[in-house]
């Protein structure tokens, strides 16, 4: 429902994501997968469904909006959230935070794991956790996977400033070791690498190596 809360922004930037890559010559769409989340308040049960249905709901929008086949999106749901749940608290301070994150992660029986969070300072930390926490854990996730075309580096030295998830890992260093050790333009290229392959070790490692050298 797009005039829901703050559905309007967040369909908008759906819509710029889905047509970006789907319109993009240079990109061929591998996968597009949706998974329902649910907050942990009330029934199991209904919010398995809540989750199902949230998930279900959203991948009808993709196949209205883009013409994509239903079977061609992957769709899953995974009910109520309480690893998304330990991850907010994780970066909240307030007097029982740490009581929290021992009932989420120790208490294996969910309603016990419920009814405990409920008695914490007389309900007032459950209902701040409801009120202000909670509406976050209900939504759907999406994930497009795709495959880019090789780029020429002429090419690549084009896309790193405006379209670098574009480009490989490997095509990004490529551009970066067209300009000279330190300059500006070498230092921003792995920052680039980085923050679009947070996750890759060279990345990480040369970032870190440079940021060493400008200490000296």
């Amino acid at each position: 429902l797009r005039n829901y809360k703050d559905n309007a922004l967040v369909l908008q930037d759906v819509d710029n994501v889905v047509t970006g890559i789907m319109r993009d010559p240079n990109l061929s769409v591998n996968f597009l997968k949706v998974v329902g989340f649910a907050s942990p308040e009330g029934n199991t049960y209904n919010n398995n469904m809540l989750a199902e249905n949230r998930a279900k709901a959203f991948v009808n929008y993709l196949a209205r909006n883009y013409s994509i086949n239903q079977r061609d999106i992957q769709v899953d749901w995974m009910g109520e959230d309480w690893d998304g749940l330990f991850t907010i608290v994780v970066g909240l301070s307030f007097a029982d935070r740490d009581r929290v994150l021992d009932i989420i992660e120790f208490e294996p029986n969910v309603e016990r794991r419920k009814s405990q969070l409920k008695t914490l300072s007389a309900g007032y930390t459950y209902q701040m956790l409801l009120r202000d926490y909670y509406p976050i854990l209900r939504r759907s996730e999406y994930t497009i996977g795709y495959t880019s075309r090789a780029f020429s580096i002429d090419e690549a030295k084009e896309l790193i400033w405006t379209k670098p998830h574009h480009l490989s890992v490997n095509e990004i260093f490529q551009v970066a070791g067209t300009y000279p050790r330190g300059s500006k333009e070498f230092k921003d290229a792995l920052d680039i690498a980085v923050r679009t392959y947070p996750n890759d070790p060279i990345a990480q490692l040369n970032k870190a190596a440079l940021e060493m050298e400008n200490d000296e």
